[in-house]
């Protein structure tokens, strides 16, 4: 596959680890329509992704794959509907860019990259956040997470 597919469209959980920094959640698949899946994960938040050339049943066990410069912060939300809520664990400046580390309250963390702000990104510890993301960015494996470490 051409070096994009491989990064944002990965064939199998093995290849989305590989390549590239990744965020994986375990869910349930609850809804499916017109090539799209509902899934409920951590904490009964609904993820919404293409299913692509993975067919899924309703009930069965997914993992999906979100690339941290996919997720957006936004700093003292709550999460709301479409979005995941934790509190900012740690930062790590990188020069231009920046990981931020959320962790959900399932004890779970996600990892956030973005160009780093003028101000003091270290000041974003501890404090309240929720991430969120375009469905099109999000890659439904069928796959489960415990299958590969």
């Amino acid at each position: 596959a051409a070096p994009h597919e491989l990064y944002f469209q990965p064939a199998t959980l093995f290849v989305a680890g590989f390549v590239g920094d990744s965020n994986l959640i375990a869910g349930v698949v609850r809804h499916r329509a017109g090539g799209c899946a509902t899934v409920e994960g951590p904490g009964g938040c609904r993820i919404e992704a293409a299913t692509r050339r993975r067919p899924v049943a309703l009930g069965q066990t997914v993992t999906l794959m979100i690339r941290p410069e996919s997720l957006h912060l936004t700093v003292g939300a709550d999460g709301g509907p479409g979005g995941i809520a934790g509190v900012v664990e740690s930062v790590l400046f990188a020069g231009s860019l920046m990981k931020v580390f959320l962790r959900r309250a399932d004890g779970g963390v996600l990892q956030v990259k973005m160009l780093t702000p003028r101000g003091a990104a270290g000041e974003l510890v501890g404090k309240p956040a929720a991430v969120s993301w375009s469905p099109r960015d999000v890659v439904l494996f069928d796959e489960k997470i415990a299958a590969h470490g």
